[in-house]
């Protein structure tokens, strides 16, 4: 099992996983006010309709943004994203799904396994994994300029 290497990773992941899931849930609601104003067919249910069918496209909108961080460390394939690459032959659906399995188990076990390349992840940083330390602005010399090595021989 890998982990991921980065805070801000594991934060995009669940960010995306939850607006995926407003969405998903979303599409639900929307399709029982359409019926309800369908059957009631009233002025007021209208301005129902417009804001039940605006939100969801709101959600899809705020789910495609926030899962352009979300790629597997490993394959970099983007996970939260419906790509056409190959799955992975133990790749699940989840209510016909891959993304929704992802959402689901981000969410609920903060861990999950990449659809393409089946490398399970977990959400946490490991502790033991010390920060990288800043980039030095100094400038390196080669070994061979400094004086210590001979000089080649040719």
């Amino acid at each position: 099992m890998h982990h991921l290497k980065h805070r801000p990773l594991a934060r995009a992941f669940w960010r995306s996983s939850f607006a995926y899931l407003l969405a998903f849930m979303s599409l639900f609601v929307t399709a029982g006010v359409v019926v309800y104003t369908y059957l009631q067919r009233s002025d007021e249910n209208l301005q129902l309709l417009a804001i039940a069918i605006i939100v969801p496209l709101f959600l899809w909108i705020l789910q495609w943004f926030t899962a352009d961080n979300c790629k597997c460390q490993l394959c970099q394939a983007d996970v939260m994203r419906s790509s056409q690459c190959s799955r992975h032959k133990t790749a699940k659906k989840f209510l016909g799904s891959y993304r929704l399995r992802i959402a689901i188990a981000v969410l609920f076990k903060r861990m999950f396994r990449c659809a393409y390349c089946g490398a399970q992840f977990q959400l946490r940083v490991p502790p033991d994994c010390p920060p990288t330390p800043p980039s030095s602005s100094r400038r390196t010399v080669p070994i061979r300029r400094s004086g210590n090595l001979p000089s080649k021989k040719r």
